[in-house]
């Protein structure tokens, strides 16, 4: 029997109507397997990973859409009376981490993937940007935070510190974390917003979308730029430049949400010895 078709009456239907920032990758998911004429099963989601990888899609893509669909399952099968089986449970969670995505060794974050505070600069001079869109460059560069952290933000949740704001909100994962942040900027934004619930907030008192906000980004960063630049690229930009500037790795690790400062120095601390520095 295939478990996951019986989890829900309308399982695809499901996957597909909930607004989050993993809907393009299951609208993707279940593109392929309607162009293959398949059902949704563990099987066919290891093909659709051996698919990706034979059209040559690079390797964090593939782990990012793989990751998007054992999200969605596990939503599923937890609105299910199954949930409160621990042995059914167990066995889902085997099910999915036999599915196997890419193991890519190398995760340092390259100069193509990255932002420099130049370019940044360039962006904010610009008069063909509009003021909305440089408030939030200037605020993801200035803070390494989501686009999905920052369109989450509460007023509520910012506290004038004296000399800096301390905002708090809930990240990846789930985990709350609390960072400075200038109250200048608070304040521009604030005030060109004029917001009352949300830092960044909407005429009409609403929340902007992490997909509208990113999409307007890359569209004026090619034109200032000549160069897409998606809204994450301010987070590694943010902490390259900490880094070089400040040397205190950990700090930033911790101010970035990183679990372990080990990943802060895979993705950001990229060194190697020179011919003089092998002169013993």
């Amino acid at each position: 029997m295939n478990t996951l078709m019986v989890m829900k009456d309308d399982p695809r239907s499901f996957m597909l109507s909930i607004d989050d920032s993993y809907k393009y990758e299951i609208r993707n998911f279940f593109s392929y397997l309607d162009n293959h004429h398949l059902q949704l099963s563990f099987k066919n989601i290891q093909g659709y990973v051996d698919f990706m990888i034979s059209e040559g899609i690079p390797g964090r893509t593939i782990n990012k859409r793989l990751s998007a669909v054992k999200n969605r399952i596990r939503l599923m099968f937890r609105q299910t009376e199954a949930s409160l089986n621990l042995a059914k449970k167990y066995k889902l969670e085997q099910d999915l981490k036999d599915i196997e995505g890419v193991n890519i060794e190398d995760t340092y974050i390259t100069p193509d993937k990255n932002v420099t505070k130049e370019e940044v600069d360039k962006l904010l001079d610009s008069p063909d940007i509009p003021t909305d869109i440089k408030l939030f460059i200037e605020f993801l560069w200035k803070t390494g935070v989501r686009i999905s952290e920052a369109i989450s933000i509460r007023l509520k949740n910012i506290e004038d510190c004296g000399d800096h704001a301390k905002v708090r909100f809930i990240g990846k994962k789930r985990k709350e974390r609390k960072i400075k942040v200038s109250k200048e900027l608070i304040s521009k934004i604030t005030d060109y917003f004029n917001s009352k619930i949300f830092l960044f907030e909407k005429a009409d008192g609403t929340q902007f979308t992490r997909n509208y906000v990113s999409m307007r980004i890359l569209r004026h960063s090619r034109k200032v730029l000549s160069r897409k630049l998606g809204s994450h690229i301010f987070r590694h930009g943010f902490a390259t430049y900490m880094i070089g500037k400040t040397k205190k790795v950990k700090a930033v690790s911790t101010h970035l949400g990183h679990k372990d400062v080990s990943l802060t120095l895979a993705l950001y601390c990229h060194e190697e010895l020179t011919n003089e520095d092998l002169e013993i």
